[in-house]
């Protein structure tokens, strides 16, 4: 702007001179090829000077662009950190929440490792009292089955001095020993003048008598009547309710 100025100067110098013709022409000759001359380099300033001013211009261009971009980065910028401090908010309330549940799940959690190590003692005090009563019942158990075994024995002892000592037919032989066998059936043994009905009472098998039943000799005194007709009345005893007690005595004596 200055350059332009200062030729516009040297040119109407010029021609207040040459108008005014104070100067001779040689050296209006000399200033005309000077402002020529200075004209060639204005024109040169002014290509220059245009050719800044669309480099200029582009810069500018181009600052406003990243202005733009400056500003919208910017925006996105403070965008992102709102949501960011927003999320960290969350987070915050949310560990905040776990920290107190972690509190509550951790009292819990102690509260019930107490009750479960309760009732592992409970249970291992109710395993140390079954085991002993266990033990306790089992030792009374065997004490009665031993007693009741022997007192089998007895019996069955008892019975066999009974039947040896004793005469029967082998009809009485019959019903004393259905008796004593598991068959749960009525034997009815028939006599001439009166019948006697013998109702089977809780069998006693060998196995708990520990002797078998077969093993059992009786060796009657007379022959046993073949028809029950013929089988005099004596041969049948009154009763069969103490046979196996040693004390009661069996009546079975034949009567002439």
């Amino acid at each position: 702007m200055l350059n332009f100025k200062r030729d516009f100067l040297y040119v109407a110098f010029a021609t207040t001179v040459l108008l005014t013709g104070c100067i001779d022409p040689k050296q209006v000759q000399q200033q005309a090829e000077t402002i020529s001359a200075l004209k060639a380099e204005i024109n040169s300033l002014r290509n220059g000077n245009a050719q800044n001013i669309r480099e200029l211009a582009d810069v500018v261009t181009e600052r406003n662009t990243l202005e733009r971009e400056l500003q919208t980065t910017k925006a996105t910028a403070e965008e992102t950190q709102k949501n960011l401090q927003e999320k960290l908010n969350l987070a915050n309330a949310q560990i905040k929440g776990l920290q107190e549940a972690a509190t509550e799940d951790e009292a819990e959690l102690n509260k019930l490792v107490y009750d479960i190590q309760q009732a592992q003692q409970e249970k291992a005090d109710l395993i140390e009292a079954h085991k002993t009563a266990t033990e306790t019942l089992t030792g009374e158990h065997e004490a009665k089955v031993t007693a009741l075994n022997k007192q089998i024995t007895d019996l069955t002892t008892q019975l066999e001095t009974a039947l040896n000592r004793a005469t029967f037919s082998e009809g009485q032989i019959a019903s004393i020993k259905a008796i004593l066998t598991p068959e749960e059936n009525v034997i009815t043994v028939t006599e001439p003048e009166a019948s006697l009905a013998v109702t089977s009472t809780p069998s006693v098998t060998s196995e708990e008598t520990e002797q078998p039943l077969e093993a059992i000799t009786v060796s009657p005194e007379k022959p046993a009547c073949e028809i029950e007709d013929q089988c005099p009345v004596s041969d049948v005893p009154e009763t069969l309710e103490s046979v196996g007690d040693e004390s009661t005595a069996i009546d079975s004596e034949p009567t002439s």
